[in-house]
């Protein structure tokens, strides 16, 4: 009963939060956030599977995408190269995320273990709402692909995370459980 509750007040207060988001979602086509999701779902729906996309009868949809910063990386690859780039990326990134996972429950500690399982499913999450994000599938809030964002802030916070996650992984542990 009080994990329902949690969860019934922390709905309410996501929606309260991202109203704008989910308005966008429901309702797209309009100004803001929504018009953004729905030119890149226009995007998306003329990238070819090999090669340049289709050309679009929204020119906007072209401007957005181009624009600088790399945010909008992923689609900026779809529209050029097509889904057979993107899919080849998403791949790489599912098997090095797969490594990373397979290698962290691996750990010698259970400690060591937690570390760098949260290091890297904090990872993998933030790839996979960029992805969603930039398909026109923004229910979250995205903050880019890990080391392909122009935010300092990020960059610093991603590069904090590798490095614990690079020294767990040297190490083999951070902390030695005792042996009962």
């Amino acid at each position: 009963l009080p994990a329902a509750a949690c969860g019934i007040a922390g709905g309410v207060f996501w929606v309260a939060e991202h109203r704008s988001l989910l308005d966008g979602w429901l309702h797209p086509g309009g100004a803001g956030s929504g018009y953004l999701f729905s030119v890149l779902r226009d995007v998306a729906d003329k990238a070819r599977f090999f090669g340049p996309g289709l050309p679009t009868e929204r020119t906007e949809a072209l401007e957005a995408i181009a624009e600088p910063g790399l945010e909008l990386l992923p689609a900026t690859l779809l529209y050029e190269y097509g889904w057979i780039f993107l899919l080849a990326v998403a791949a790489l990134l599912a098997a090095a995320a797969a490594a990373a996972v397979r290698r962290a429950v691996r750990q010698g500690s259970m400690l060591g273990s937690l570390v760098a399982l949260s290091a890297v499913l904090g990872m993998v999450f933030q790839a996979l709402f960029a992805l969603a994000d930039n398909l026109g599938f923004g229910l979250f809030d995205s903050i880019g692909m890990p080391f392909f964002t122009q935010s300092s802030a990020v960059l610093l916070i991603n590069a904090a995370v590798t490095g614990l996650l690079l020294s767990v992984f040297r190490s083999g542990s951070t902390f030695r459980d005792r042996k009962t």
